[in-house]
């Protein structure tokens, strides 16, 4: 037994745990293959969200065609209150208080969302006055204390916002200290702007047209460009700030859920993810001192201290570009250093049709230029 106890001993005696040393070795190795794992990780993530974001597209353009196929036109990116006077004349900017159903509420049916259709439309219907900003309530509930108009527009709606956004969550908080929900996707209006200037500036004149504008839209059938050529919605970018009202879905207008004023005619804000000093599509009422140059450099946008958008571009938390989907309901990426004009680039729109000038961006946007375009460019 003795020799028996003595290796026993001995076995003891040369078992011991990890040295210092190679315990920081093991957690230098982990670190390393964490380092790099990591970005191969950030760009599955990446890719799966664009996809995601694409699916969101693909459903929204099915909603929008099934919508102009059963109405004859596509929806108008915006409803105002009052729809006195003729698209010739100077047309109020959308705000919360004097807009109504907006494409995005129009589709609802088409979206498999017959219930909150019918919400809003119970609501408006009562009181043709009426926004979908004010307090509204039902007849038979007659309750002012909880409005039914504020759960509508808090609604949050999965196929309306992109999971590569990191504001999406971030409510807008109008200047009624009313709260709406946000999205991520914004009907392509065209390149006049949200208010129009002139008559050569707006739908009264079809050789600057998108497909959904301001109380007015593109009869289905009547994109001259092609159906495949010209851009129906794209992405926008939620507001980043709670004063911001970029990507609200509820809300008619530029930068809410319409883009407006990007190309040629301004030059300021020309192509995806546009970053100028001009023009009003940058960070709405935004402080300033908080947002760094490195900040506006990250979210790919300006600060701006006032408030009211009249133009916006197509914008995306994407790297390289921004998800389209085209009048014949396919989803295209647009890549953000797509052919585009310079900011100093100047056209006679009375000759528009014979423009030499116009970059691909620009035909993309425009849905009766009579000019082709070739998707392979994109």
């Amino acid at each position: 037994m003795k020799p028996f106890v003595f290796f026993q001993t001995v076995r003891r005696r040369y078992n011991h745990g990890f040295t210092l040393v190679e315990l920081l070795v093991v957690i230098s190795i982990i670190a390393i293959l964490i380092g790099l794992l990591l970005p191969a990780v950030n760009a599955a993530r990446g890719v799966a969200n664009r996809m995601s974001c694409s699916n969101n597209l693909k459903q929204i353009g099915l909603a929008c065609t099934s919508y102009a196929t059963n109405q004859q036109f596509f929806p108008p990116a915006a409803v105002p209150v009052s729809t006195t006077g003729n698209l010739n004349t100077e047309q109020a900017a959308p705000t919360h208080n004097n807009q109504r159903a907006n494409w995005m509420i129009l589709i609802l049916p088409y979206m498999d969302n017959n219930a909150l259709y019918d919400e809003f439309t119970d609501l408006l219907k009562k009181d043709t006055t009426k926004s979908v900003g004010d307090d509204l309530t039902t007849a038979a509930s007659g309750r002012t204390d909880v409005s039914p108009m504020t759960k509508l527009r808090r609604t949050v709606i999965a196929p309306y916002r992109c999971p590569s956004d990191p504001y999406v969550d971030v409510e807008y908080k109008d200047a009624s200290s009313k709260y709406w929900s946000r999205g991520c996707y914004a009907a392509n209006a065209g390149l006049a702007t949200f208010p129009k200037t002139s008559m050569a500036q707006w739908w009264a004149s079809n050789k600057i047209q998108g497909i959904m504008g301001y109380r007015s839209s593109i009869r289905a059938g009547n994109i001259q460009d092609g159906d495949s050529n010209t851009i129906l919605a794209g992405e926008i970018r939620s507001g980043v700030t709670a004063d911001d009202s970029r990507g609200v879905w509820a809300l008619g207008g530029a930068g809410a859920s319409a883009v407006a004023g990007c190309g040629f005619i301004l030059g300021n804000d020309v192509g995806p993810n546009a970053n100028t000093t001009g023009g009003g599509d940058q960070v709405e009422k935004c402080p300033a001192s908080s947002f760094t140059t490195d900040m506006q450099k990250r979210i790919k946008m300006l600060c701006r201290s006032s408030s009211g958008f009249i133009q916006a571009t197509f914008r995306s938390q994407h790297s390289g570009g921004v998800n389209a989907v085209f009048a014949d309901g396919s989803v295209r990426w647009i890549n953000d250093k797509i052919d585009r004009n310079a900011d100093t680039v100047t056209e006679n729109l009375n000759s528009i049709n014979n423009a030499t000038k116009l970059s691909l961006w620009d035909r993309l946007i425009l849905s009766n230029d009579g000019k082709s375009v070739s998707l392979k460019d994109l």
